[in-house]
């Protein structure tokens, strides 16, 4: 385990991976490069969360959509925010008002039936804290 509890596999170089879970999915990453991967279930979500954890950007991107965009548009940001701390390996001991995900290109999100996962892979580039 890293400083902040990212796990990784001891003694084997190059190969790298991330975990997440939540009701009804699991969802696991492979790379050669250090990955952060995050899966949620979109629901309902208390709409004081973004003003305490998102940009204003993040905030305006999700609080400006229609009532139906509104939880798969806060999950999209949740699942980036949570991504990109898994891999950076620092975890929740990161503030999340810190960085903003809607413009970073090292981030692959899909929505999978009532499921939005995101991954966060720059390749090649090595997080700040490494095992």
């Amino acid at each position: 385990m890293g400083e902040y509890g990212k796990p990784y596999l001891a003694n084997i170089a190059g190969i790298y991976f991330n975990k997440s879970d939540t009701v009804g999915a699991t969802a696991i990453a492979v790379s050669q490069y250090v990955i952060g991967i995050d899966i949620e279930k979109i629901k309902q979500f208390d709409t004081r969360i973004p003003e305490r954890f998102f940009t204003p950007e993040e905030s305006k991107y999700i609080l400006t959509a229609d009532h139906v965009m509104r939880n798969e548009r806060f999950s999209r940001v949740w699942t980036r925010k949570e991504a990109f701390v898994k891999w950076s390996g620092r975890g929740l001991s990161q503030d999340f008002r810190s960085f903003d995900v809607l413009r970073n290109p090292s981030f692959t999100t899909v929505k999978i039936k009532s499921f939005v996962l995101s991954v966060y892979c720059p390749s090649g580039m090595p997080a700040e804290t490494q095992e």
